[in-house]
């Protein structure tokens, strides 16, 4: 589907430039880190050089990279170069979510082409840059492999952006536009996955490409005497994130060191399907007759915090920890909660101390979703208690796209954590059993205590797919 026009310009596209131009257009089509600098304005780092020069000179190429490093803004100077120095080329791009294809890459071309220093022609769309008949780039969505069939030109070029997450399926397609002509992939993106073919290129296909990893400690900031970039990943960063996941963790391994997950086989949530659920962009969601919930996990001293939860219209939009609350000061920001917005549906951790908010909110003539984890779990069949029946519909919910994450929340990299440390088991009985991290493993330095962000947003996810009887009542 054709979207709204961004741009158009009436200049002319490199096929009729004037004889001086054209020979600087070969130049640029020889030398893509030229072509950013001279034509585009961008200073690319020494790795985003070799990448770009990489898909010059190699039909496939994968990087794996660490949380940013540039990835993406490389991706979209490959597409641009590509484009703009080949006639009659043909470039797809796609990505985990159409949310991170339109929002994220295509973003950051229709940004390049709007301050390159040399006037670029083209019909420019929110996911279409089209400078012929057939000559264009497009950006597709993962959902239907069909949408790769069909594209042959004497140069191809496809970009799989966060290409841990697409399907299979869509691979095989894409295979299917790399048979004929003068072809290139370009994989890039987190490695979130522990198999697939991305996992591929660096291993059983690693023959077939020209791979690059790029670990923060790579990237400019952590050079010594190297101008500082602020849009890169930065020490402060790394060092935040090594003490709050840990080291030897998964998350840290991903985002940090661009290495590949060692996820257990008992993993209740992928890091690439949360990755999907922060990905900006995205239409309101109703799953149900809330629109707006509230899910508060109580704790009164200590190291663990009261933590709530806040969801409108199926996105996570807000969290927030206190340490030291009382139940009464907690079951008071409930009630403040209710009066700001009265439809809100709410859910209270009811064990243990939690039982004093919930008898303090009936007090008030409030009765929230009272929950025991430990409880029995109302589908007793296929869950052992409370806990797992929970956990595993939020698992759901964001495996499917139902429920998302604000890309842009405060909490997210602890929620991430504590959400990757959920674990499942199923009993001789048939029924599935959940470990959550720092609830049985005790303690550890650096890891967190208690994963108080996701039950919070477990028992948010309840009142928001079930609704309320009324008014903060459940």
């Amino acid at each position: 589907m054709r979207r709204r026009k961004r741009k158009t310009s009436a200049l002319p596209a490199p096929a009729s430039l004037d004889e001086t131009t054209e020979k600087e257009a070969r130049r640029w089509g020889r030398d893509p880190v030229r072509f950013a600098r001279e034509v585009l304005g961008v200073d690319l780092w020494a790795r985003q050089r070799e990448i770009a020069r990489a898909v010059r000179d190699h039909p496939r190429v994968a990087v794996r990279s660490c949380h940013a490093a540039g990835k993406t803004h490389v991706a979209a100077v490959c597409v641009c170069w590509f484009l703009y120095t080949r006639p009659g080329a043909v470039v797809l791009t796609t990505s985990s979510t159409f949310r991170q294809v339109r929002y994220v890459l295509w973003r950051t071309i229709q940004g390049l082409v709007a301050g390159a220093r040399r006037r670029l022609g083209g019909d420019l769309l929110d996911t279409e840059l089209r400078l012929g008949e057939r000559w264009y780039g497009l950006g597709l969505s993962t959902d239907d492999p069909e949408r790769f069939q069909g594209f042959h030109a004497p140069h191809v070029l496809v970009v799989v952006d966060e290409p841990g997450a697409v399907p299979t399926g869509v691979f095989a397609a894409i295979e299917g536009v790399l048979a004929s002509g003068r072809t290139r992939l370009l994989m890039i993106g987190n490695p979130t996955q522990p198999g697939g073919p991305f996992h591929d290129a660096f291993h059983a296909q690693a023959a077939a490409y020209r791979t690059f990893r790029i670990s923060a400690f790579d990237t400019p900031n952590f050079q010594p005497g190297a101008a500082p970039r602020d849009y890169l990943v930065s020490p402060e960063w790394e060092r935040e994130r090594r003490a709050l996941w840990g080291a030897e963790s998964d998350l840290y391994r991903s985002r940090v060191l661009a290495e590949f997950p060692r996820r257990a086989a008992d993993g209740l949530f992928s890091l690439s399907a949360l990755d999907a659920a922060a990905a900006p962009g995205g239409a309101p969601h109703d799953a149900g007759p809330a629109s707006a919930a509230l899910g508060v996990d109580v704790a009164r001293f200590g190291d663990d915090a009261t933590a709530f939860s806040w969801i409108e219209d199926g996105r996570l939009v807000r969290q927030e920890q206190r340490h030291g609350l009382s139940t009464m000061e907690t079951a008071g920001r409930v009630v403040a909660a209710l009066r700001e917005r009265p439809d809100l549906a709410v859910a209270v951790d009811d064990t243990g101390i939690g039982g004093g908010v919930t008898d303090r909110l009936r007090e008030q003539g409030l009765a929230p979703l009272a929950v025991n984890f430990g409880a029995a779990a109302g589908d007793p069949e296929h869950y052992a208690n409370r806990a797992a029946e929970l956990y595993s519909r939020l698992a759901v919910a964001i495996e499917q796209g139902d429920l998302r994450l604000a890309h842009d929340l405060p909490t997210l990299d602890a929620l991430t954590g504590q959400l990757l440390g959920v674990r499942y088991a199923m009993g001789s009985d048939g029924r599935r059993r959940i470990r959550k991290q720092g609830q049985d493993d005790g303690k550890r330095a650096g890891r967190g205590a208690s994963p108080d962000l996701a039950d919070s947003l477990a028992l948010a996810w309840a009142a928001y797919e079930d609704g309320a009887a009324g008014p903060g009542v459940w």
